[in-house]
């Protein structure tokens, strides 16, 4: 009898060994089998291994007191036991976001926040029409989320304007593409900060209903614009946050409008579809019975500027297993905040966690970025807690992915290129106690072909290109002013690089 045990105990180190061995050679970052076919296999082997050294102690145990139908039925029930209890507590992934502690609870969570899927196909998410329901101060409430933003200017305006640094021989060459927070307009410069050509639109001549209040609301949304995207014959889209998007001519002639409430980001397919943040406020009572929340979509349009598609991000994370995550929510309000917006047009090298034709999206309130398939309707990777209030994730070539930090760490801003599938640091730029770096709200990054990578540093009104080894080669100091004294630096929302970018429809 004691040899038995004694072949028990063996069996048993075995087994956990060979668990920690298969986890760190076949399995994911966390030892997570993630390929369903070998996680069956191996819950098959441990429980046949498990099933034989019960037979072995109390096999003879089991046949005297046993019937024989009974016996097969007590082995299948232990049998599924064993194999379901080892596929969870072993290998079943948790993911990297939560512990198993707070997974446990995810069926609460699911509970609380599942909603029946819509059908397939192109469809809508409209919210009821609420009007007729609200008090007064609901619809005060609801006014006020709708007019939540930026400001034109935040900081004092420094000495220092226009390029500051211009290293020519270690420069990505190209134009630069301004959005600034001084007009409801962009324009495009040279390495000298020489302006070339600009596009000027206001609010109210894209949308002549718009009210007093509408148009001068007390952030300024509708006095500037928050991001373009320029197209090769000069058109160009234009967001004004919380009210919609617009699409000029080179010679700022409008083309289309759409008040949609867009909002942060926009993204511009191969095909010309426009991939948009929009966002509306309404009392959702599973959320708050009483409170109105902010509510982000992902909204596609065509190049006509007419909706294909509108999806709550809400609804897909609360359908998702990275549910858990809506804990960190605010009850009401601005809850989710979602930044950026991106279609990962590539496919990816295989060693990636990210598919072709899936989105990256920021979610600043929650520290979250996720990778999200509409075909699908689901999110099926998402990260957190490497940065802290974050700005713009974008999937490099080599498949890792440049994320803005805005305050990860004591105060400063950090770029960080991160591997997702490690989560490790390959390379990061945080400024010096020379080169100070932070901005609280906004900013944005480009890595350029040549290696370097742009940085907007928003709210202090600069841009800056670093090259691999930190060096800042290029600088512009934005030269607008805002403010109702025009003593503040303008906003620099973004500069983008137009590197081998023509600019022939200027002729």
């Amino acid at each position: 009898m004691k040899r038995k045990w004694i072949l028990i105990v063996v069996l048993f180190f075995i087994i956990r060994l060979s668990q920690y061995w298969i986890g760190n050679t076949l399995g994911n970052k966390d030892g997570m089998i993630q390929h369903p076919l070998l996680l069956i296999m191996l819950a098959l082997v441990y429980s046949f291994l498990i099933l034989a050294a019960i037979a072995l102690v109390a096999g003879d145990h089991l046949k005297k007191h046993c019937s024989t139908p009974l016996l097969p039925i007590l082995i299948l029930i232990g049998f599924l036991i064993i194999a379901e209890g080892i596929s969870r507590s072993q290998f079943f992934d948790h993911n990297s976001l939560y512990s198993s502690a707070l997974y446990k609870n995810i069926n609460d969570v699911k509970i609380l926040y599942t909603r029946e899927k819509p059908p397939p196909g192109r469809w809508t998410v409209q919210p009821k029409d609420q009007g007729s329901d609200l008090s007064s101060e609901q619809k005060e409430a609801i006014r006020k989320l709708q007019s939540i933003g930026y400001l034109s200017g935040s900081q004092e305006a420094p000495e220092n304007q226009n390029v500051s640094i211009n290293k020519r021989s270690k420069t990505a060459t190209g134009y630069n593409l301004v959005v600034s927070g001084h007009t409801t307009g962009a324009f495009i410069m040279d390495m000298e900060g020489t302006e070339l050509h600009s596009w000027s639109c206001s609010a109210h001549h894209a949308w002549p209903d718009l009210n007093h209040e509408q148009e001068n609301n007390h952030t300024g949304n509708h006095s500037f614009w928050r991001r373009v995207h320029l197209f090769k014959n000069g058109d160009l889209l234009a967001v004004f946050e919380g009210l919609g998007i617009i699409k000029l001519d080179k010679n700022s002639n409008l083309i289309w409008k759409n008040k949609n409430g867009a909002h942060h980001d926009l993204y511009v397919d191969k095909n010309n579809n426009i991939y948009l943040l929009t966002r509306k406020a309404h009392i959702r009572p599973e959320y708050h019975e009483t409170e109105p929340i902010l509510e982000d979509y992902i909204c596609i349009l065509d190049s006509l500027g007419q909706q294909i598609m509108e999806i709550s991000i809400l609804d897909l994370l609360a359908d998702s297993k990275y549910a858990p995550v809506l804990r960190r929510m605010y009850d009401h309000g601005d809850i989710l905040h979602t930044n950026t917006i991106e279609l990962i047009e590539k496919e990816p090298p295989l060693t990636s966690p990210f598919r072709a034709g899936t989105l990256l999206i920021s979610i600043l309130h929650l520290d979250l970025v996720c990778a999200v398939d509409l075909n699908h309707r689901n999110i099926y990777w998402a990260e957190s807690d490497l940065w802290f209030r974050q700005h713009q994730p974008t999937l490099l070539p080599s498949g890792h992915l440049l994320v803005f930090d805005n305050q990860g760490r004591e105060g400063k801003s950090t770029v960080l290129e991160i591997d997702p599938t490690s989560r490790d640091i390959v390379w990061f730029y945080r400024g010096d106690e020379g080169h100070p770096f932070y901005t609280y709200s906004c900013g944005s990054h480009q890595r350029l072909e040549n290696g370097n990578t742009l940085i907007t540093e928003s709210d202090p009104g600069r841009a800056f290109e670093v090259t691999a080894d930190k060096e800042i080669v290029w600088e512009y100091i934005n030269p607008h002013r805002a403010g109702s004294q025009k003593k503040l630096i303008a906003t620099l929302f973004e500069i983008i690089r137009l590197e081998n970018f023509s600019l022939h429809w200027l002729e």
